[in-house]
């Protein structure tokens, strides 16, 4: 039997077996959006900084759920992020904003507002080398 991290080296993903295996083999990468986030639907630039809005992901086994994330990453053009980050968000490219976050790099502490009701709540902040990434819990609004 053979330890957690062997799965990862192995592309199996521990305890689902076939179905996980044939989940993030689609396009020869390991992908997983429930790890990585979807692809990035746009980049902001602002001074100092890029903002990557990934698109939001609604992934189950079997099919989409009713609950999921969108992944908002700031990288720093050089060096390190600003300490405060304000900034309004419209993920869905709807030119309406959906939520703005305050986020405060040297503690990661965040504050999110919500603008949209299908905007549920930060689900966490991540360190990324120099960088953060947030995800935001969202509603599917397609179920």
């Amino acid at each position: 039997m053979g330890h957690p991290g062997d799965s990862h080296r192995t592309g199996h993903l521990h305890g689902y077996g076939f179905l996980g295996q044939r989940s993030c083999r689609g396009n020869g990468r390991h992908n997983l959006p429930l790890v990585h986030g979807r692809e990035i639907a746009r980049t902001e630039t602002h001074e100092g900084y890029r903002t990557e809005i990934h698109r939001p992901v609604f992934d189950g086994l079997l099919g989409e759920r009713d609950k999921g994330f969108v992944q908002i990453k700031w990288m720093p053009e050089s060096g390190k992020l600003s300490p405060l980050i304000e900034e309004e968000i419209d993920f869905n490219k709807d030119n309406s904003t959906d939520f703005f976050i305050s986020l405060d790099t040297r503690t990661n502490e965040a504050t999110l507002r919500p603008e949209s009701s299908s905007v549920i709540a930060l689900r966490d902040i991540i360190n990324f080398g120099e960088g953060r990434v947030a995800r935001v819990w969202l509603k599917n609004g397609d179920r």
